[in-house]
């Protein structure tokens, strides 16, 4: 049982890095063929992000999943 909760972990750990290294690589393409700001919008995006990572022109918005948990 364990094993099993520590492999799913494993798993969504390494899905997260993926989908924001795919999402940092259309932002690195907007960034080379545009002069506006880009976002990036990560989670679930409702009106109170976690945390925002401001650079030049490129943000970087964390939202939560927790809304989408049936209460």
């Amino acid at each position: 049982m364990l094993s099993t909760v520590i492999d799913f972990i494993i798993w969504i750990l390494i899905i997260e890095t993926c989908v924001i290294l795919h999402e940092i690589g259309h932002a690195l393409t907007a960034l080379l063929l545009t002069k506006d700001k880009v976002v990036i919008n990560l989670g679930s995006y409702n009106k109170n992000p976690l945390k925002i990572i401001k650079m030049k022109r490129l943000n970087i918005i964390f939202y939560d999943y927790l809304h989408l948990l049936p209460s």
